[in-house]
């Protein structure tokens, strides 16, 4: 009977070990879902702010003037 007690206690202390693991694995993902998210709002602020200063500098093909050779 020892034996089973024995064997019950390990998979006791490995289940504990496996539940602070998971613990710490699904903090982790949380942090870097979190730091994800605050990457991808700050590439959108910056693609809207390249967008905004590179709008005066296109024109359409109306407005460009005639190539030298016209």
């Amino acid at each position: 009977m020892h034996n089973l007690e024995q064997i019950v206690a390990d998979l006791q202390a490995r289940l504990a070990f496996l539940d602070d693991t998971v613990e710490q694995l699904s903090d982790t993902v949380y942090r870097q879902s979190q730091e994800i998210e605050r990457q991808r709002r700050r590439v959108e602020l910056l693609e809207n702010k390249l967008k905004a200063q590179a709008e005066p500098l296109i024109r359409k093909a109306d407005e460009e003037p005639p190539p030298p050779h016209y």
